[in-house]
């Protein structure tokens, strides 16, 4: 199925929330379909063949930063859609 079908089906049953939790080619199609992003962000490199794709460079015209949770080895933040409404 795809993610589209599965989140229809959700709706229909009167889920209001859904949370993606990977891997990384679900990620990549969820991005565009997403109205929040709660991210962990890990202060350390890690070699690896699968990363959440990249959101960094839409900040400020695509994700706002609502919320963060600094700690010393990792962040909570997290991001909402901005919605630009038609003039």
């Amino acid at each position: 199925a795809s993610v589209e079908s599965v989140l229809d089906y959700l709706n229909d049953k009167g889920t209001e929330n859904v949370y993606i939790i990977g891997g990384g080619e679900i990620y990549r199609e969820c991005l565009a379909l997403a109205d929040t992003l709660i991210i962990t962000q890990i202060h350390k490199e890690f070699e690896g063949d699968t990363f959440f794709p990249e959101y960094r460079e839409d900040i400020g015209s695509v994700w706002k930063e609502v919320w963060r949770e600094d700690h010393e080895e990792f962040s909570f933040v997290r991001y909402e859609r901005i919605h630009i409404s038609p003039e």
